[in-house]
């Protein structure tokens, strides 16, 4: 599948940014599943930082409102911004060339302003302009950012919802790393979003012989996969690299191959390895690949793992298929599950925005309230003429 990836403010400009880099190195024997990325802001020193998306693919918007400097966490500005100048980066877009793109991804941070705001409004600019789908990258905020975050990624995912094809929900709470630099932590929250994405977006993209699966998941696979709100599961085990398809093996050799496509697969849909945590039952279609040594791709394995989500989802919905990576180290395991009714990180920043909502009813009503000084001055008068 090929992805057109648009990174909508700071935090979605730069998971953008490494989607670019993993598209020209890790990536590159997939073949070309990242045509194009480009990255859009209100700040101009947010673009400047980026190292792989090229600088003419990166759309400076809101000059007139914020002079290059953000928006300052304000959502409704960001989204007046992007309203006002979506047609800027359709025109950044048509002018790299989209028409040999499979969907569009666009990628933000939805507690902020440029990217809670805005990408909203470039996702329903884009479906205007293009029939393929459009698919939006949610990264939640953590806990202790604030009242104001939960705030607006309650508005921008409930704008989301309505305008993308599907929102898939990253919950950085579940990747803080302790003990670590914001940058060092920031860094492997963004690794750990994207690197599914290759796994995820190679095996119908891949040309050489011996990276094609026994079922290959293409294009189509994929896109009847995505719905509602999803999340993306990964799992990944070490193995031995000694295994000789040639030689007669026993039952327990057989097993041990068999039980590890297996159970990366369960892992990986499990709710420790999955970008948002939620329970496998609350979804109703799924997709899942699991890739490696192509000896170690047990057929036996691999379909126990489709008959475990297939009992466990909803409708039971699910494709599948292998992705053969011969220099492999490891099985790898990755689950997308779509149409959850239940993602308890966004019931919960819901309900923190409909509270800070009614908070902001109280202050207003009770500032409307108060006794105008004036009053206070008619009292206090004969009290002063006393003096």
């Amino acid at each position: 599948m090929r992805l057109c990836v648009i990174g909508v403010g700071q935090a979605g400009g730069r998971v953008a940014d490494l989607f670019a880099s993993y598209n020209e190195g890790e990536w590159k024997s997939h073949g070309e599943v990242i045509p194009v990325s480009i990255a859009v802001n209100t700040a101009k020193a947010d673009l400047m930082g980026l190292k792989s998306i090229p600088k003419k693919n990166r759309v400076l918007i809101g000059q007139t409102w914020v002079k290059g400097h953000g928006t300052g966490t304000n959502n409704e500005l960001g989204a007046k911004i992007m309203q006002g100048e979506a047609h800027n980066v359709s025109r950044a877009l048509s002018s790299l060339g989209t028409h040999n793109v499979d969907a569009f991804l666009l990628i933000c941070g939805v507690g902020g302003g440029t990217g809670s705001g805005g990408a909203p409004a470039l996702v329903g600019h884009i479906k205007d302009l293009h029939d393929e789908p459009v698919y939006a990258l949610a990264i939640l905020p953590a806990r202790d950012e604030g009242k104001l975050m939960s705030f607006n990624s309650a508005r921008s995912l409930l704008a989301l919802q309505k305008v993308a094809d599907s929102v898939l929900i990253f919950d950085n709470e579940n990747y803080r790393k302790e003990g670590t630099s914001v940058a060092e932590s920031f860094l492997h929250m963004n690794v750990t979003i994207v690197k599914p994405f290759g796994y995820l977006l190679g095996p119908g993209e891949s040309e050489a012989s011996s990276r094609i699966g026994v079922k290959v998941v293409d294009a189509g696979d994929i896109i009847n996969s995505f719905g509602g709100f999803s999340v993306l599961g990964y799992a990944e085990r070490e193995v031995e690299r000694s295994f000789n398809p040639f030689k007669n093996t026993d039952s327990m050799e057989r097993l041990t191959t068999s039980t590890l496509c297996h159970s990366v697969i369960r892992s990986a849909a499990s709710p420790g390895n999955l970008t948002a945590k939620c329970d496998v039952k609350d979804a109703e279609k799924a997709l899942m690949i699991v890739s490696g040594p192509p000896e170690q791709l047990d057929r036996e394995g691999i379909e126990m793992g489709r008959k475990f989500l297939e009992d466990a989802v909803w409708g039971g919905e699910v494709r599948g298929g292998d992705f053969p990576l011969p220099k492999s180290k490891s099985i790898v395991g990755v689950v997308l599950l779509s149409g959850i009714v239940n993602v308890p990180r966004v019931k919960e920043i819901l309900e923190k925005g409909a509270a800070f909502q009614k908070d902001l009813g109280k202050r207003a009503r009770a500032k409307a309230d108060m006794i105008d000084m004036g009053d206070y001055e008619k009292q206090l008068d004969p009290l002063m003429e006393s003096y």
